[in-house]
């Protein structure tokens, strides 16, 4: 289990490509979750009120969403 995984020195390409290269390693992946959905971030961003941080914490979102088939796993290791 790879726990706090978000794009701190790196930007999500680069998050992405450690994701897809760990899976042979990593039964899981977490990130805090502050319970703020993808669509109130992007209303936030439609009134020009979405913050810098906001905006990677939606992107990471996004990465998870996008990748969710290629990072689960189904049977034996």
């Amino acid at each position: 289990m790879i726990e706090e995984t978000f794009a701190l020195a790196c930007g999500t390409g680069e998050l992405q490509a450690f994701l897809l290269a760990s899976r042979k390693d990593a039964c899981g992946w977490t990130r805090r979750y502050d319970g703020a959905p993808t669509d109130e971030l992007d209303a936030l961003e439609r009134v020009g009120k979405l913050t810098p941080p906001q905006a990677e914490y939606r992107d990471w979102q996004r990465l998870f969403v996008r990748l969710k088939s290629e990072l689960v796993q189904t049977g034996p290791r």
